[in-house]
């Protein structure tokens, strides 16, 4: 199916946050904020055994100008930040040093989702510590709040004259912890849930974001309650969801003007990742309208840290399926900036043409035979010196 193939597809795209970035800053483009997003974010057990030896930024260090790059940077810490010494009884509890929340913020994140199903492994102090560090540092923490009330609200920051929500969620019914709203709580997904939530948040934003924790470790596959949870958030309000928490990278399915990213995998993780260790880095232009277009770079996480995903060219087309390819002028006239174009129509047949756009008009071509090595979401161009050239589809509906 078309959007399966391009769901999982690298994308061979780089340049993404940059370029996006670009668009939001013309004369032309007023009304738009960049957000880029990935998955779980864990900075506990052996990633902190790593930082120890080889400094805190280490986890980060091959993707920070992609966090950098958009006008706002959401994650999903997966492990509370807390030097709290009583560790809550259960199997795999996660827990990173205080010292990381100045780190992320460095590297370029705004928000961090806390509602999953380790916010709580070092009880409700080692979450109001992680809510504290988090802020101290400048970082906006969401889907967790001192009361259930608190975090409900969400957060909503103000960009380029453009008032963005943010709200997070936990399908992993109060793990760890005695409900009581009247004390540091994250919030669950469900159906009621969604309803008390976004249509408030909508109604004081001009883009919503949320994200969702949920899914089975290891696997792609989207059930029927997730997506018909999912096109409920949409229906109700939100312009881009995120999922995560099954460390694989997932579909991206169009449903009306939004975006939905149903597993963005993991971007940092030690090698207990259970069921894969792979995301997307996902960056998406969102106006008053919903979202207007967007990019992927896929990583692996190898030593606890991200790399570019590196796959061979003709690897790439049998592996994701690639089917669907527009015309290079249909690409190129909707969108400013680089264009990358596989030439080729069934998977399995020859693929070893890459087109690069310059521009609305304008392209180049470069031949590459198969075999040639494709670096993460993008390929280097030898006469576009090492300049990163970003593949975009127009918006796809699923099949």
């Amino acid at each position: 199916m078309i959007v399966r193939a391009l769901s999982r597809w690298v994308g061979l795209a780089c340049l993404v946050a940059g370029l996006l970035v670009c668009g939001c800053q013309s004369p032309q483009s007023n009304g738009c904020v960049t957000v880029t997003c990935v998955g779980d974010v864990m900075l506990g057990r052996g990633v902190a055994r790593l930082c120890q030896q080889r400094g805190n930024s280490y986890p980060f260090e091959q993707v920070t100008p992609h966090l950098q790059a958009a006008d706002l940077t959401f994650g999903n810490l997966e492990s509370p930040l807390t030097d709290h010494p009583t560790r809550f009884p259960r199997v795999n509890a996660l827990r990173g040093s205080p010292a990381m929340a100045p780190v992320l913020a460095n590297v370029g994140f705004d928000v961090m989702s806390l509602a999953n199903n380790h916010a709580i492994d070092y009880g409700r102090t080692g979450l109001r510590q992680t809510m504290a560090v988090l802020r101290t540092a400048g970082i906006a923490p969401v889907g967790a709040g001192s009361t259930l009330a608190e975090a409900q609200r969400g957060v909503v920051l103000t960009i380029h004259e453009l008032r963005v929500g943010f709200l997070a969620y936990s399908h992993f019914p109060y793990a760890n912890f005695v409900y009581d709203p009247k004390r540091e709580s994250i919030l669950l997904l469900n159906e009621e849930a969604l309803r008390i939530t976004i249509p408030p948040l909508a109604q004081r934003c001009d883009v919503v974001v949320v994200s969702f924790h949920w899914g089975k470790e290891g696997s792609r596959q989207v059930t029927a309650y997730e997506r018909n949870l999912a096109h409920l958030a949409v229906d109700l309000g939100a312009d881009l969801i995120i999922g995560h928490h099954a460390h694989v990278r997932g579909e991206i399915e169009r449903y009306q003007d939004s975006l939905i990213a149903y597993c963005l995998g993991n971007l940092v993780f030690d090698e207990q990742s259970y069921g894969g260790n792979e995301g997307y880095i996902l960056t998406c232009r969102l106006g008053r309208a919903g979202v207007i277009d967007y990019g992927v770079l896929a990583v692996q996480v190898v030593d606890g840290r991200p790399r570019l995903d590196s796959r061979k060219v003709d690897e790439l087309a049998a592996y994701f399926g690639i089917r669907l390819l527009r015309s290079f002028d249909q690409i190129s006239h909707s969108y400013q900036g680089y264009t990358l174009v596989l030439d080729g129509t069934v998977a399995g047949e020859r693929v070893d043409e890459l087109r690069v756009g310059i521009g609305p008009k304008t392209y180049e071509r470069h031949h590459f035979q198969i075999g040639d090595q494709v670096a993460g979401l993008a390929v280097s161009v030898p006469d576009l010196a090492q300049e990163w050239a970003t593949h975009h589809l127009p918006s796809p509906h699923r099949q």
